[in-house]
């Protein structure tokens, strides 16, 4: 299995001299099994590893899971992240599934790891059975070429080295080096979806179907994948001559366009959709459609709302994206409190936002857009998140008295649409900063300041590989 492995490593490039990885190892054989390989070719490929390990508190065998990681690593001679996390409050909190949950915790993370450890690269153990699963999982969904393209091997920081592998080459290389992996018994629960294509609808499809269908699902996700790749660099070489970025709006001639195949046209309205929220979450195929066949048939004048906040408006010439003024769906319900963990991470899903805090007896540089620092004396707990509510008043940095924060908004210039999504960070006594844009004159930092609060806004969608 390691030849196999350093093969697919080599072909694809997915690991350089001097790299520094993160392995996500949870006990279980896959991550076992990639963390002793990755080992076994760190003098090899002349890298350095850290094992990251959470523990979700979802059953009462994970401390003993979370010390058996931890002396793996010490065997190893790697370094040795965990953490704590009461993902079963965190489900309750927000209503998320049990697999949400535990990814976006699990994700968040590795990347903090990473970025303490200063590493480049994050290594995960999905295998070529997991790749089988997942884009039956997207078929069912329903999805594009990227749903069916599945998980890549490698993916920004990201990086899964056992997709060459199956769980069978796993289970006999635990056997072979004598590896007594933990066993979760939550992967035969058959109320996860996953856990019931895993269990009864690839086995049966095998048995009446086909076989070989893992390797052929992969196959596909390869070939689809790819294929997909080569779209999106063809999108964004068209979206050179036919976007425009303006600080406003994102434009795109609609003549031009025309011009492009229809898989063209639906990547350069996401990339262009992309380009001016950051991120897509909430568009689907549909939402799409609807641009091309406005773009294309729609009047001029005509008007399309997208979650978000987000206007297309047809021009003479172009299709225009922005934040309207006025926006046809209706306003988000109000936000319920999130407390802030302080230290630490807390996610707040219904934003798709995480805000790190850490506490420092040193000065920790001026504040940012994405971050904000404040003197911690001069702060009263509870912090918590929420969303703008009615009459509620803020003093922004550097100026005398408070004012209102919809004034605060429209001085800003921050569009209708987007002022119920802001994150306000609120102390006991009121906002101490609308995350992203400025924090407040109350409990800034002064030549005095001997413990400081740093505050970092963070999008979800980084963690959501």
């Amino acid at each position: 299995m390691l030849e196999k492995i350093k093969a697919y490593i080599q072909r694809y490039k997915i690991l350089n001299k001097g790299d520094k990885v993160v392995v996500a190892c949870s006990g279980g054989p896959d991550s076992l099994a990639l963390l002793y390989a990755l080992s076994e070719l760190r003098s090899y490929y002349q890298i350095e590893l850290a094992v990251a390990h959470v523990n979700h508190m979802f059953r009462q065998e994970s401390k003993e899971e979370a010390l058996f990681v931890g002396e793996v690593a010490r065997r190893l001679g790697t370094g040795y992240y965990q953490t704590e996390v009461n993902v079963p409050e965190y489900i309750r909190q927000t209503g998320l599934s049990a697999e949400e949950a535990a990814r976006i915790v699990r994700y968040r993370f590795l990347y903090q790891v990473a970025e303490e450890w200063q590493a480049n690269k994050i290594a995960v153990g999905h295998h070529r059975d997991d790749q089988a699963e997942t884009v039956l999982l997207h078929l069912l969904r329903g999805s594009g070429g990227k749903g069916l393209g599945a998980m890549k091997r490698v993916s920004g920081m990201l990086i899964r080295p056992l997709l060459a592998v199956s769980r069978q080459e796993i289970e006999a290389y635990c056997r072979l080096l004598n590896l007594q992996p933990c066993e979760d018994q939550s992967n035969q629960n058959l109320n996860f979806l996953r856990n019931r294509v895993r269990l009864e609808l690839i086995p049966h499809l095998e048995e009446r179907y086909n076989p070989a269908l893992r390797s052929s699902l992969c196959r596909t996700a390869e070939i689809v994948g790819d294929e997909h790749d080569f779209i999106l660099q063809c999108a964004q070489t068209a979206f050179l001559s036919i976007g425009e970025e303006q600080p406003e709006k994102v434009c795109l001639k609609h003549n031009e366009l025309a011009k492009c195949h229809i898989s063209i046209q639906r990547e350069i309205f996401r990339l262009a959709i992309e380009k001016k929220q950051g991120h897509l979450k909430g568009i689907s195929f549909l939402h799409v459609e609807n641009l091309i066949e406005m773009a294309m048939k729609g009047s001029v004048g005509s008007t399309l709302p997208l979650p978000g906040g987000l206007i297309a408006q047809k021009g003479y010439s172009s299709i225009e994206l922005a934040f309207g003024r006025e926006c046809e769906s209706k306003p988000n319900a109000a936000l319920p409190e999130f407390m802030l963990n302080i230290p630490g991470s807390t996610v707040v899903p219904q934003l798709g936002i995480t805000v790190i805090a850490e506490l420092s007896g040193d000065s920790v540089g001026a504040p940012v857009p994405g971050k904000a620092v404040f003197d911690w004396s001069e702060l009263q707990e509870p912090l918590v998140i929420r969303t703008r509510r009615e009459g509620d008043r803020f003093n922004p940095l550097g100026i005398k008295g408070s004012k209102k924060l919809k004034d605060f908004f429209i001085d800003s210039k921050i569009p209708r649409c987007q002022r119920d999504h802001i994150p306000l960070i609120c102390d006991r006594h009121g906002i101490i900063w609308a995350a992203g844009y400025r924090q407040s004159e109350r409990g800034k930092v002064t030549a005095k300041t001997s413990r400081f609060l740093q505050l970092t806004l963070r999008k979800q969608e980084d963690y959501s590989d």
